[in-house]
Formats: C-alpha cells, sequence, structure tokens
C-alpha cells in the first residue's frame, strides 16, 4: 500500500505525516474485495474520478495524487467493526501535497449522533486523544458533524455522516505543508448518489 509518512516541500523540505500503519493501530487490514472502482486515467485530465458503486460514493482528486483502497477488520477491546478505507494522497512529485482518509463502516446500528458523544466520551479517557467540541454541519443536504481530532500529536478535521446504512468518516490533515485548498477540492467533490 502507497502511504509515505513524508509529504515532500519545496525540493529539499520535507514534514511528517503519520503512517498508515500509525494511523490503523489496532486493525487488521487487507486488499479489497470491493468491486472494482471506475477511475479515469488520461494523463492530460487535471482530476482523476474515483467512483465506488459497492461504497456507495464518488469523489475526484488531483490526477497526481495516488488512491488506495482497503478492507478492514478494527478489533479495539470486545467491539469488532469491518470497514473500508480508501486513502487518497499526494505523492513527492505532486504540485499539491495533502491527503484525504475516508473510512466507511457497515451495518450502523448506533446513531450518529450517540456515535460522536461516546467519541467525545472516550477521548475524556485516552491522554493522546483530543476531540473538539462536535458541531453539527450540514454537508451537502446531509446532517453530519464537524469534529477536531488529536491524536499522537497529529490534528485531523473530520467529517461524519450516516448515509444509506454506511457512515462515512472523512478524515483530512491540518498542517501547514499541505495543501488545504487541493483537500478541500477533494472533500467538497464528494457525493453520494
Amino acid at each position: 500500500m502507497y502511504f509515505s509518512n513524508h509529504l515532500a516541500i519545496g525540493q529539499n523540505e520535507e514534514q511528517r505525516l503519520p503512517t498508515f500503519e500509525e494511523f490503523l493501530k489496532g486493525s487488521t487490514c487487507s486488499k479489497s474485495l470491493l468491486s472494482p472502482a471506475n477511475e479515469a486515467y488520461e494523463r492530460d485530465v487535471p482530476v482523476r474520478v474515483y467512483e465506488n458503486s459497492s461504497l456507495g460514493f464518488r469523489i475526484q482528486y488531483p490526477s497526481d495524487w495516488q488512491l488506495e483502497e482497503q478492507f478492514c477488520t478494527a478489533e479495539h477491546q470486545e467491539f469488532v467493526q469491518d470497514s473500508a478505507m480508501v486513502n487518497i494522497q499526494s505523492t513527492p512529485n505532486s504540485k499539491e501535497p495533502g491527503s484525504v482518509f475516508i473510512t466507511i463502516t457497515f451495518d450502523q446500528t448506533v446513531p450518529l449522533n450517540d456515535h460522536v458523544i461516546s467519541l467525545t466520551k472516550m477521548s475524556t479517557m485516552m491522554p493522546d486523544l483530543k476531540i473538539s467540541d462536535p458541531q453539527p454541519i450540514n454537508f451537502k443536504g446531509i446532517p453530519a458533524y464537524h469534529l477536531i481530532i488529536t491524536r499522537g500529536g497529529y490534528s485531523f478535521n473530520e467529517i461524519i455522516m450516516d448515509v444509506n446504512g454506511y457512515r462515512y468518516n472523512i478524515n483530512s490533515p491540518m498542517a501547514d505543508f499541505v495543501s488545504s485548498s487541493a483537500i478541500q477540492k477533494v472533500i467538497d467533490s464528494f457525493s453520494v448518489p
């Protein structure tokens, strides 16, 4: 899987991001068994389109970024959760550095509001995890929450929403060395049928 723990800034500068393994602590992942994704690979096109009917969403991202899918089972204490992850990230040769992680969990039994309350409570019990005051938002007509999560010294914006039985978590890093405009364009292009 491609997930560099460094993003190139300028010619010789680098800033560290968490490795994909650090991001997925407590998870077991394998190559995706999901239906094949449709993706445009034309070289002269500035944007690629990723669409996956199994996961129920579509998103656009810069053509010089990479995309990787994973199917994961996260086990935390007695809780087991199956999910899919789509990691969209710049490469060292990308014009604008950045990344967007989308986690899709299946068979949601806990209402979104209760889930967000649980996350906030959990953060009070874990010294390396901090979750900002979650804010209810409207994301393209879908009720959602916006959070800022800090863990292991890294901060992420997160949007959480439930659509058609799936819970979508859209994460993006908060750092000076990523292109917030490129990341925002990717997030703004996210759509569910």
